[in-house]
């Protein structure tokens, strides 16, 4: 008599949510437009990492996605980046930040 294995029950990694439905209160950080989108400034394999620590910035359709948007435009990416870094370090600091992200775009 043969014995069949037991699959192994599949386990899914926990990802936090992402992304929730923008609203009338949630306004743009630029302009304060309200229904704001939110933007993890971080992406790639450093998304969950964006996310965990809320490096997140709420911003309108135009500002996220449009001509001068973090998608479409290097030098507002960049600033988001900073300034998601200067927030970081003075909560957790410098070491943390290199050792969780890997590079320093303050310098």
């Amino acid at each position: 008599m043969l014995v069949q294995p037991l699959d192994k029950p599949k386990i899914r990694k926990y990802h936090p949510k992402n992304n929730p439905v923008p609203t009338f209160g949630s306004k743009c950080e630029i302009c304060s437009r309200p229904y704001a989108e939110t933007h993890e400034i971080f992406y790639g394999p450093l998304r969950q990492l964006s996310i965990k620590y809320g490096l997140q910035a709420l911003l309108c359709s135009e500002h996220h996605r449009g001509k001068y948007g973090p998608h479409n435009n290097h030098k507002r990416d960049l600033e988001l980046k900073q300034r998601g870094q200067q927030w970081f370090e003075r909560l957790y600091g410098h070491e943390k930040w290199m050792s969780e992200f890997g590079r320093n775009y303050l310098e």
